[in-house]
């Protein structure tokens, strides 16, 4: 009887390690969580609550970067050539600077312009390279 008792008992201890290690095989296989140690699950969840405290503050940065989006489109070579030469002669000479794209009261360009006298105007611009408003910035400063 002792023999048949130890022959169930090896039966069962196999069909447990059977039965652990294939279900080890399996997690690992489909990138489960019973393939990696307990300290790795821990930090991770660790690291998905403080992702999930930022969530609002995610939204928040996916906004910004939406409106800068919409802002800071390229401006093709040409059209800021032509942006360019449009500002310099609205203010009467001087030097053009950066080209950007703007939404501001129906510009589509912005155009940073020193003038001769050493002035900065900031010079907006129409689709069709018009002007819509001037900003001399250096007005204020000179007496």
């Amino acid at each position: 009887m002792s023999k048949h008792i130890t022959k169930i008992v090896l039966a069962l201890a196999a069909l447990a390690v059977l039965a652990f290690g294939g279900s080890a095989l399996a997690g690992a296989a489909s990138g489960g969580d019973a393939a990696r140690p307990a300290a790795t699950q821990a930090a991770d969840d660790d690291r998905d609550d403080a992702d999930d405290r930022d969530d609002a503050e995610d939204r928040d940065d996916a906004e910004d970067r939406d409106d800068a989006d919409e802002r800071e489109q390229p401006v093709a070579r040409a059209d800021a050539e032509r942006a360019r030469d449009a500002a310099v002669k609205a203010v009467g000479g001087g030097r053009a600077g950066e080209v950007e794209r703007t939404d501001d009261r129906g510009a589509e360009y912005e155009v940073e312009v020193t003038t001769s006298d050493g002035r900065d105007v900031d010079v907006e611009l129409d689709r069709a390279f018009a002007v819509v408003s001037t900003d001399d910035e250096g007005a204020d400063d000179r007496d």
